[in-house]
């Protein structure tokens, strides 16, 4: 019998953002982070980017997650990119956790909220069927990458895509670094492709709010 987990990302230092900015950022957070416990399932969260100061910290302290990491702004100053960023704090989160291999890795991202339960509905569908091992969305426009903010992905391909090393990222989007590790490793046939997430977005802080 298959589990489902979460995986939640954030980060508190922003460049170049305002104090209002900084307070639009925590409710988001706290909206976004209060959705995903609804699902009453073991939630694994990575702060990165944290300030010596806790001034408009996401609220992740505030929620009980399994394992919650907070990394300095420091552990990152050689992530050059906002991929390489995410990719080294998820892969340092997760290097001691333990699950089975078919547990289902549900990853958001924590600022966004999720609006329905499309996402989660098709994994609990689909957690015991061995032919089903990712759960994705794609752009209508870039067909050859993902939405990385919200995806589910099994435990076994989950850890072993973010234990490569960087230099397996280099300079491209960990958007389309995901299809690359899955054409690599022939699990194209098992990825279920939906056509949205139901998910609200505001990506960059542009307040450009979309649901995916």
């Amino acid at each position: 019998m298959s589990n489902i987990v979460f995986v939640v990302t954030g980060a508190h230092s922003i460049a170049n953002i305002s104090d209002i900015v900084a307070r639009e950022r925590y409710v988001e957070y706290m909206i976004a982070l209060n959705k995903v416990f609804t699902y009453d399932k073991a939630v694994y969260g990575v702060l990165s980017e944290c300030r010596a100061d806790n001034q408009y910290c996401p609220p992740f302290d505030t929620f009980s997650m399994k394992k919650l990491l907070k990394l300095p702004v420091s552990f990152l100053q050689n992530a050059k990119t906002k991929s390489q960023r995410e990719f080294l704090s998820i892969k340092e989160l997760i290097h001691d956790i333990q699950l089975k291999d078919d547990t289902f890795v549900i990853k958001v991202s924590g600022r966004y909220t999720i609006m329905k339960d499309t996402l989660y509905n098709l994994v609990e569908t689909y957690k015991n069927d061995v032919n089903i091992n990712a759960i994705i969305c794609t752009p209508p426009e870039q067909p050859i990458q993902q939405y990385t903010f919200f995806f589910a992905l099994r435990w076994k391909f989950f850890k072993e895509f973010f234990e490569l090393p960087l230099s397996y990222l280099g300079t491209k989007n960990i958007e389309r670094a995901m299809i690359e590790y899955y054409e690599e490793n022939n699990l194209v046939g098992s990825i279920l492709r939906i056509d949205k997430l139901d998910i609200l977005a505001n990506i960059n802080n542009e307040n450009k709010f979309q649901i995916y």
